[in-house]
């Protein structure tokens, strides 16, 4: 499985403290596995500035196009949640089950009362 180049995000470049104008020695860049954990890091050495700042810069428009008709645009597609489907999941609770069954079991002995409270709280509730 071939390895995708690490991507702007994945880059964190690690300077020398003693020598704040040198060249970064390594850009530490999270291994493009798919599977591995992200915490896990490969090491890049770094020979020039040019190379530094290639590997900053990010990718040009011809791969950035490539990579999206690889891999397809980085997206979250929006899931649709009708209402009927949220009301039915609010009086399939469990909690709402008792509470519908206590209002059965008023309305069997009669408490209409009782009944019509039960029936108005469940529906305020819901």
């Amino acid at each position: 499985m071939e390895k995708e180049p690490p991507s702007k995000e994945k880059l964190r470049v690690e300077e020398e403290d003693d020598d704040e104008g040198a060249l970064c020695d390594t850009v530490v860049a999270s291994c493009a596995g798919g599977a591995e954990p992200l915490d896990e890091f490969e090491e890049i050495k770094i020979k020039s500035e040019d190379d530094a700042k290639r590997l900053m810069k990010g990718l040009t428009t011809a791969q950035a196009v490539a990579q999206r008709e690889k891999y397809g645009l980085n997206a979250i597609p929006k899931k649709i949640v009708h209402w009927y489907t949220i009301l039915l999941k609010q009086l399939t609770s469990s909690m709402a089950i008792m509470i519908e069954m206590a209002m059965l079991l008023a309305l069997a002995v009669q408490e209409y009362e009782d009944f019509a409270i039960i029936a108005v709280l469940l529906t305020i509730n819901v």
